[in-house]
This record gives C-alpha cells, structure tokens and sequence, in this order.
C-alpha cells in the first residue's frame, strides 16, 4: 500500500510540475538584456542609404549608453558560423542615455533626425548586427535573410525598400519576433516616451491622458538661397495647451509624403519644426497643403493652403488668419511682415473679415447630398461684406474650390451657399473646409470635422465647433444633443481655434481631458497563463484526483466500515471465489 501511495504521489506532483512548466511566463526578453533592438530600416523608399536601427530600454530606468557600440556582419563574411569573428563597428555612442521605457535611434549619415549617426551599408538582403554594451557583453543581436548567421534563433525575413522589421515579441527568436512593417515610424530618445502603465493597465505620470492641443503655425516653403529646399523647408507645430504635450504617434502629411513625430514633450505654448532634410516632408513650391495627423490617423489640423509660394517668405498663421510673411519664426512666436504688393500700402488687407460657421455634410431625407449640403459664412463685422472673388475649399487636400460671384453678406448677416451651386462635396466621413479672401489670405484655420451623422451639421459656437442636431442655415447657430449612437467623431476632428499672434502667448484653458488607458510600448511579453490554460490544470488534476480515489477505493471503502464501527480494520474478508475487483459482491458480504 505504502508503495501504490508513494507512486500515486509521484504522478501527482510530476503532473503539477509539468503544469507549471507549460504555463508559466517566459522571461520579457529571451537572451536579450534591458537594451533591445526594437526596429530596423536597411533600405528606404526613396534610397538603398536610408537605413535606421532603433533600440528600446525596456526597464524603468534610464541607461546611459555611453561607449555602447552597434557592430554589423555581413552575411558574405569568410568566417562561416564562428561568430567571435567577422563583425564591424557601425557605430560607437560616446555620451547619450536611453530614457526609461524609452528609444534611441542611430540612422544613416544625412537620413531622419537620429540621436546617433552611422555610415550607410546594411546588405537589403541579408546582414547581422548586434547590440554591445560598455563591457563588452552582448546586449541584443538581429540577423535577417536566409543566409546569415550569430542572430538570435532563425533569422528574420527581409524587408522590402521602404518596410522596416517590427519587434513584436521576445522569444529570443528573430524569426518570430520580427515583423515586416509597411510604415516604419523611428523614434529617437528626444524626451522619454508615455509613461509606463501600471499593473491595472493604467497610463501613469504627469503627461497621462491629456488630449493635446496641436496646431500647425508656420511653414517655409521656398527657402531663399543660401538655404536649399531638400534641407530647410520646414512645418511649425505650436501646443496652444495649458499641458506638456506628448506629439510621438501624431504624423505630418503633405502630398504623398507623410512622416510620423517622434516622441517628444512639447511645453504648454511651446513650438517645434520639423525640417526637410531630418524628415521625410517635402513642400511644393507651386501650391498645397499640410495635415495634421493623430495616432489614429484622424486629420485634426490642417494649415492654410497655399498657392504659388514666395521665395524666402513663410506661410503663417497670424492675425487670425495665414500670410505670407517676410520674417519667417522657425520655433518661436510668428511676426507678420507684408509680402509688397500682397496687401495694401499700409499692411493692411483689403478684404471683410468674414468666417465659416455651419456646414452640413449629410442633410436627411428627403434633402440630397447633391443639391442641399451647404456651406454657411457670417459677417460678424458692422460693414456689408462683398464676397465677389472669395474662394471656398474643401477635401482634406483642400484641392476643390469655388469661386463665389456676386454676394454680399450684410452686416451682423449669414450666406448659405449649396452645393447644388458650388459643385463641391463635403464628405461624410470627414473633410476640410476653408475660406479665403480675393489675394490668397485665408480668413482663420481650416474648418475640420469627423465622420458626420445624418441631418447634423457642424457648427461653430462660443466655445469651439460641435456637431448639432438642428440646422440652422441663415440662422444663429442652436446646440442641440446628437443621439448616443452617433457615429461622429469630434473629439479626434476638431477645428483648430485661430488665435493672434498675441494669443499665441496666452493659451485659454482647457478643461481637463479624460484619462484615457494606453497601451505599454514595451514589447510583447511570451507566455502568458491564459483562460483556457487555467481550465486545462484543473481538469488535469482533477483527473490525477480521480486515479488516486480510485486505486485506494477498497482502502476507503475499509477506513468507512471502520468509522461505522465494524470491528477490526476492515469487514469480514472476502471468500476466495470472490475476486476483489467486484466491489458490489465485496459490500455485501461485508454487510451480511
């Protein structure tokens, strides 16, 4: 008996350590160390020299990086398999630290804005480059194509000119925690990224939550000479908050061009530019526009259009409306100085100050889209505004027009104009709209709104723009309550508020956004004890419980008569044409 127990006990527990074997977690990073590479680019879309390797620290502490260094093996390298040899140093870091849970970003000599600089020459179809800290231990490696070697696991695939290689877990596999990623988005270690979240998955820190107030304020578009247009066009972004603003996640568009901000905190009132010859963007000199971006992709800026651009001369939002100024302000309040033969004699344009005030992009049955969405301007000045040669804009290009004729808007008075006259279709799933006065001026920012429900319209009111349930073209503006169900998206498509230069300085205050969860940027972590896990241990040893019960059962059976008060340890023994393994013939015999 002593021996079945002891056997029984043996599977039991062997069944428990398989268990625990099987779910419990895997390390956050399989033969890594803090210090990971979290992305690669070895060739972008517009050169084979635009490469990038950005690293992550994983922890909750900065780590100084200083006399780190990145080496690279070619996979064409003579010395085969033996890993101790054949490897270059791409890049030695002298000073620098990685911020907690933050990025640090080395690029190709000339290519993005990176905290770390290196000569181009990363194979696009198969390389290794590994990670080594100041004493001289291995922190991280990445191989990738089939034909390399001294990676981690099996080497990861290659991507394509212009992909990169995503981390997406940390299996100490490159195979299988590397993902080719359409969009590469660096980051560099300018300001340590959101903070990390807390057990509950709650964002933590100062910055947590907020909603930032990003506005585009200024682009150079025709640098004059001595500076070039591939290095020192740049966009302006302004955070009219009263809050620091994270901006990593948001991106800038223009044309096909689209970079992504790297993780940085801009100061309440603060501005940062974005040149030409550290992004991606590219301004046309012959006209254009640029959006704005949210991590979601949701455009919630878009700066003034502009025609034929004026050399040396930016493109500022002053005055509460955009012009060409003489004195560009690259990070710093704008200045407006007339553009001669722009505006009048004086500085001054000659045109009312009129402004968009309702739109509604998709009227109700039985109203049609092609002959009753509109477009309402007010004249909120005390003189009658002659809106002949006016121009409206719309799309989030801002690249349809119409051309109004023969209007005059009274004072204090609104004009509705349909698109049955003007041709132009506001989008229902969000657009743009602008106004602009005869010489190129656009009178405020750009009007900007979200995927619209039917019969709503997009209203100004005292306190910014919202979505109303009450048209009211030709009419003062009624805030009316949209149903729940409401597919319309305000909060991430909202009109930038035009401001003075003077305003600039003194940001209105904003109540205080929502705290919001966001996700860890740490990478995915492998092994994690799921639902169904939880269920299969205890079926397991439910089962483990069940043989126990079932070897022992005539013991149990026993030790019961026992307490029953049968004499002896056990009923009278069976007779010998009795086997022991009929039970029901056992109990009554033990009975009689």
């Amino acid at each position: 008996m002593q021996f079945r127990i002891g056997v029984c006990l043996v599977v039991f527990v062997s069944h428990l350590c398989m268990l625990q074997q099987l779910f419990a977690p895997a390390r956050a990073f399989a033969d890594t160390g803090t210090v990971v590479i979290s992305q690669l680019q070895v060739a972008g879309s517009s050169s084979s020299s635009e490469e990038f390797v950005e690293l992550l620290n994983n922890s909750d502490m900065a780590v100084s990086l200083a006399g780190w260094q990145m080496r690279y093996r070619a996979a064409t390298t003579t010395n085969g398999t033996d890993c101790a040899k054949g490897w270059t140093t791409k890049a030695t870091i002298g000073t620098g630290t990685i911020p907690a849970r933050g990025h640090y970003l080395l690029a190709s000599t000339g290519y993005l804005a990176p905290d770390k600089n290196f000569a181009s020459g990363l194979s696009n179809t198969a390389g290794t480059i590994r990670i080594i800290g100041a004493d001289g231990s291995q922190s991280d490696a990445l191989a990738w194509g089939k034909s390399t070697s001294c990676g981690l696991g099996l080497p990861a695939q290659v991507p394509a000119a212009g992909q990169s290689l995503k981390r997406q877990s940390n299996h100490g596999d490159n195979a299988s925690d590397f993902v080719v990623q359409n969009a590469p988005d660096p980051q560099a270690s300018l300001i340590t990224i959101a903070p990390a979240p807390d057990p509950a998955g709650n964002a933590t820190g100062e910055n947590a939550g907020t909603d930032p107030e990003l506005e585009i304020t200024e682009l150079l578009i025709d640098p004059a000479a001595p500076l070039t247009d591939d290095k020192d066009e740049f966009i302006e972004i302004h955070n009219r908050g009263l809050e620091p603003a994270q901006i990593g996640g948001y991106s800038l568009k223009t044309g096909t061009h689209k970079y992504t901000l790297p993780n940085q905190v801009l100061a309440p009132d603060g501005y940062v530019i974005f040149t030409s010859g550290a992004t991606t963007i590219s301004l046309t000199n012959s006209g254009g526009v640029a959006n704005l971006l949210d991590p979601d992709g949701n455009v919630i800026d878009t700066a003034g259009a502009w025609e034929s651009a004026v050399s040396g001369a930016s493109w500022a939002l002053t005055d509460d409306a955009w012009h060409w100024t003489l004195t560009p302000t690259p990070g710093a309040e704008n200045m407006y100085t007339p553009v001669p033969g722009m505006t009048g004699a004086d500085g001054s344009s000659d045109f009312v100050a009129v402004q968009l005030n309702e739109l509604l992009p998709d009227p109700a049955a039985p109203l049609t889209d092609a002959a009753d969405e509109y477009i309402e301007i007010f004249n909120p000045t005390d003189a009658d505004a002659d809106l002949n040669g006016y121009t409206i804009k719309v799309g989030h290009d801002l690249s349809s027009k119409y051309v109004i004729k023969d209007l005059v808007v009274a004072a204090g008075d609104y004009a509705v104009i349909k698109s049955a006259q003007t041709k132009l279709a506001l989008a229902n799933d969000g657009s743009s709209v602008a106004l602009y006065a005869p010489d190129g001026t656009q009178l405020g920012a750009a009007v900007v709104y979200g995927k619209a429900q039917t019969g709503a319209a997009w209203a100004h009111f005292d306190d910014g723009w919202a979505w109303t349930s009450e048209p009211t073209p030709a009419a003062e503006n009624i805030a009316a309550a949209i149903a729940a169900s409401s597919a319309t998206k305000s909060s991430a498509a909202k009109s930038a508020k035009t401001k003075t230069a003077a305003a600039k300085k003194t940001a209105k205050p904003k109540a205080a956004a929502k705290a919001k969860t966001t996700k860890s940027s740490s990478p995915l972590v492998a092994g994690s004890t799921t639902t169904g896990g939880r269920w299969l241990l205890f079926i397991l040893a439910a089962l483990t419980i069940g043989y126990i019960i079932y070897e022992f059962r005539y013991d149990i059976r026993n030790y019961y008569f026992k307490l029953r008060g049968y004499p002896g340890s056990r009923p009278a023994p069976l007779p010998a044409a009795v086997g022991r393994g009929d039970g029901r013939a056992g109990e009554r015999l033990g009975r009689g």
